[in-house]
């Protein structure tokens, strides 16, 4: 549209079809005569898996978070960092941006001798749950939508007629009913598709990457969807947790099953896919060869047991030695290490996971860092779990000072 009256005129940097820079040119003549130019679409989202709509002020309807013009001699990552400092008053850090998608846009409107020819940039960034101090650019936005991104999509995909959000404004934050009409599309848009894709990324990006296991009777077992916020709350739940890591007797297994589980329900053992000869049952015992009753199969020998004995008797033998046992490194007889029993258990149970997959961790959904059954166990890309369990500890104020050392239990 023509610049208001009073407006400092905008200047675009304008392409030719194939995004090659020929030159730079006033807004208003850019949409006089549908010049190609850049434009962003700024996502907010949390790592508890909510998306940030902004409510436009004009219609009251929902749309990205904040959009406009990438300026002349402006980045597509200076024009993100602007857009939402203008339009909600947030100073975000671009260099975690996460770039989506380049949508080649057209709309015309001759009537208004208006036409629009953008290479949409398409990006998302975490928004602090801790942020609050929200400014709105009052002629443009009315504020804010948070919703639960997996459900915000079930109501665009008709699975849903309404859901629960926060609706933010200047004055208060208040829990409203919102409708799939509330969503700003184009007459030849279709809703779930305009958003369908920033929403699935987000749940990408907050929801653990999987959490199934085969059980060993061909069907596979699914857990909790775990959202990342929960796990962070989940790990951090132990302010003073230290982390011990024990090292097994060569060739003992370990038993660390949940105290829910009976101690006589069926074990089952499964091989590695990654080593030979190496075993992991469901009750997240590690046991060289398929022979289970050797003279390998038992606890500790420091820990005074000789044969399986309940979860809660073993942590409890365990807090002995130490405030918390951390992770268990499981050995071979010629005392040569194996892994971490966890990463075992993954390689045997989880079947997209080995021990050679990168960019992928093991990470306990409690906070008992022995409960290696399946159950307890979460595959999570490395950015997910450095978000669940920073590796710079100390620039987090959540975690307590964390003691690292090795105990070897021979």
């Amino acid at each position: 549209m023509p610049s208001k009256k009073g407006e400092v005129m905008e200047y675009l940097d304008i392409y030719d079809e194939y995004m090659n820079k020929i030159g730079s040119e006033s807004r208003d003549v850019v949409h006089q005569k549908g010049l190609w130019h850049k434009t962003v679409h700024c996502w907010m989202y949390d790592i508890d898996g909510n998306v940030y709509f902004q409510i436009r002020a004009d219609s009251g309807k929902f749309y990205t978070t904040a959009s406009g013009h990438v300026l002349a001699g402006e980045t597509v990552r200076d024009a993100f960092k602007r857009e939402i400092k203008e339009e909600i008053g947030i100073d975000t850090d671009v260099s975690n941006a996460i770039a989506l998608d380049i949508v080649f846009w057209r709309q015309d409107k001759p009537q208004k001798n208006w036409f629009d020819r953008a290479f949409s940039h398409i990006y998302m960034n975490e928004l602090p749950l801790t942020f609050k101090d929200f400014h709105f650019q009052q002629d443009e936005v009315a504020g804010l939508i948070r919703v639960n991104a997996k459900d915000c999509l079930d109501l665009l995909m008709d699975k849903k007629t309404s859901i629960n959000a926060t609706k933010i404004t200047a004055n208060n934050s208040v829990v409203v009913r919102i409708t799939k009409s509330d969503f700003l599309t184009a007459p030849n848009e279709i809703t779930a598709v305009k958003y369908g894709f920033i929403l699935q990324s987000i749940i990408q990006k907050t929801i653990g990457i999987q959490n199934i296991y085969n059980k060993g009777s061909g069907d596979d077992y699914t857990t909790k969807i775990w959202s990342i916020q929960k796990l962070r709350d989940n790990y951090k739940a132990d302010k003073n947790i230290n982390d011990y890591y024990y090292e097994s007797k060569p060739g003992a297994w370990i038993f660390t099953d949940t105290e829910q589980r009976n101690i006589d329900n069926t074990e089952i053992w499964r091989e590695c896919k990654s080593l030979d000869n190496v075993y992991a049952s469901n009750f997240g015992r590690i046991s060289l060869g398929s022979n289970k009753n050797d003279k390998i199969c038992k606890l500790y020998d420091k820990l005074n047991a000789d044969e399986p004995i309940c979860p809660k008797v073993f942590r409890e033998l365990c807090k002995k030695h130490a405030s918390n046992v951390g992770y268990l490194i499981a050995k071979n007889h010629a005392g040569e290490e194996l892994g971490y029993v966890h990463r075992l258990v993954a390689d045997a149970w989880f079947p997209d996971y080995n021990l050679n997959l990168s960019g992928v961790e093991v990470h306990h959904i409690t906070n008992d860092g022995y409960d290696n059954c399946p159950e307890n166990l979460i595959l999570l890309s490395k950015e997910q779990h450095n978000q669940i369990r920073p590796s710079d500890k100390k620039s987090d104020p959540d975690y307590a000072p964390r003691k690292i050392k090795s105990v070897a239990l021979n």
